[in-house]
């Protein structure tokens, strides 16, 4: 699985400064994925070293996103 690091970077609510969080884009079987990356899953109480079982357990509470193309967006150059 070949894996890129990305950033979501969202203004504050309250202050409007820029917050961002690290995110990885995974390949996997033909299919892109965003997740959140090793460096900001701080909050998963899981141990990173834990077994595999332990993430399976809490798995379900941690969204993982598979990325698809726009298909409603116009093609570059196309004027639309």
């Amino acid at each position: 699985m070949a894996a890129k690091a990305a950033r979501w970077q969202v203004p504050g609510r309250r202050t409007g400064r820029v917050i961002s969080f690290p995110l990885v884009v995974a390949d996997h079987q033909g299919e892109r994925y965003l997740a959140c990356s090793p460096g900001g899953r701080i909050h998963i109480p899981v141990d990173p070293q834990a077994p595999l079982e332990e993430f399976e357990q809490i798995a379900a509470q941690y969204p993982v996103f598979r990325i698809t193309p726009d298909r409603s967006a116009s093609p570059p150059g196309s004027g639309r």
